[in-house]
């Protein structure tokens, strides 16, 4: 972004002011739009920024004027008003006078410029009272990532925590139904947990089975009549970090499915770009979404919990109720064809009355 912005605009401008000027409706523009779908009513106190070019100079800023800043091995901080004070003088000077206050080269002085705008139209923005900085770069992410890709180092965060959590935040924007995705993940987990010896999946796809589950309600939002395009479409356009763009793919696919005719692989592949590794997880991802789907039809979760056991050729499915259940057992028996086709084994449902006085 800093590249892009100063390329085509700097140029242009006819002063450092008139430059703001430009950078910032730009960012105003964005930020209205992002407030809109992203923050609302969020609050956001605090903001963390990478950009190692801007914390050298904001540190050398820092120690000249004994401002109220914090820093240590891994952050530093600045707080807005601070920031701001300094923005101010800052901005007024010319890219020479920048370079030969803080030591930088011209090239770095520009990008610097582009940082103080964007923090500075972010903070106004957002609300935001602290800057926080890191000494980190991409390169360390990704240094990172193979260590832990590589057993070299221990995954101290839970990174698909936060992958769950940005599902439900897209799931809470297209107004799905709260209720019915809870019992929906619970659903698909459960068969996913019990077909453990069968389906011989990984940990990994069981998180893509559960945002999924999380997502497949998406489409509706769009349209009530072409669902699954719809809802293929949002998750392919949506970044969710922490997701590789095949592992989006396999999602966005499982949940077209989930009401679309399945089709098979050559009709698949000739689409779009997919393996037939890729190929067969769709298939069990979405025949275990149906059958969860089917096991709450009505969205009325008739039941909070099930009984899920494999044996034999069967996955019995035992749930105690006090509802009529005839909805969900013939949408299982149309659903069970698919999953048989792809596990080799019948679902089936036990439905166990449940007596007056929740006996």
């Amino acid at each position: 972004g800093k590249v892009t912005s100063r390329e085509k605009y700097l140029d242009e401008a006819k002063n450092p002011a008139h430059y703001e000027t430009i950078i910032t409706e730009l960012m105003e523009h964005e930020m209205n739009g992002f407030a809109r779908l992203y923050q609302k009513e969020r609050q956001i106190i605090n903001m963390i920024v990478a950009d190692p070019d801007l914390l050298n100079m904001l540190k050398r800023q820092g120690e000249n004027s004994g401002t109220d800043q914090t820093q240590n091995m891994d952050v530093f901080t600045i707080s807005k008003k601070d920031f701001m004070d300094f923005y101010q003088e800052f901005i007024t000077l010319s890219m020479a006078q920048i370079g030969e206050r803080f030591q930088v080269t011209a090239d770095e002085a520009s990008l610097v410029i582009q940082s103080m705008i964007f923090c500075k139209c972010l903070m106004s923005n957002l609300g935001a009272e602290t800057l926080w900085l890191m000494d980190v770069t991409i390169c360390d992410g990704l240094a990172y990532n193979f260590g832990i890709s590589n057993k070299l180092l221990v995954e101290k965060h839970h990174f698909e925590d936060d992958i769950v959590a940005a599902s439900r935040r897209i799931a809470k924007r297209y107004k799905s139904n709260a209720a019915h995705i809870r019992n929906m993940e619970y659903l698909c987990l459960e068969i996913f947990d019990r077909m453990k010896k069968i389906h011989g999946m990984k940990k990994r796809d069981r998180l893509l089975m559960q945002i999924a589950a999380i997502l497949h309600n998406c489409g509706k939002y769009i349209s009530l009549v072409n669902v699954s395009d719809c809802a293929y479409n949002i998750i392919m356009a949506t970044e969710i970090i922490g997701l590789s763009h095949e592992e989006r793919r396999i999602i966005a696919n499982v949940i077209r499915y989930n009401t679309a005719p399945f089709e098979y692989y050559e009709e698949m592949a000739s689409r779009e770009p997919i393996g037939r590794e890729e190929y067969l997880l769709i298939a069990k991802l979405t025949a275990i979404l149906r059958l969860a789907n089917a096991l709450d039809r009505s969205h009325k979760q008739k039941f909070r919990t099930a009984q899920i056991a494999l044996k034999e050729d069967r996955l019995v499915i035992t749930v105690t109720s006090g509802a009529d259940l005839t909805l969900e057992r013939l949408t299982v028996q149309e659903r069970s064809p698919f999953f048989e086709e792809v596990f080799n084994i019948r679902p089936q449902i036990r439905h166990k009355k449940k007596l007056e006085g929740g006996k």
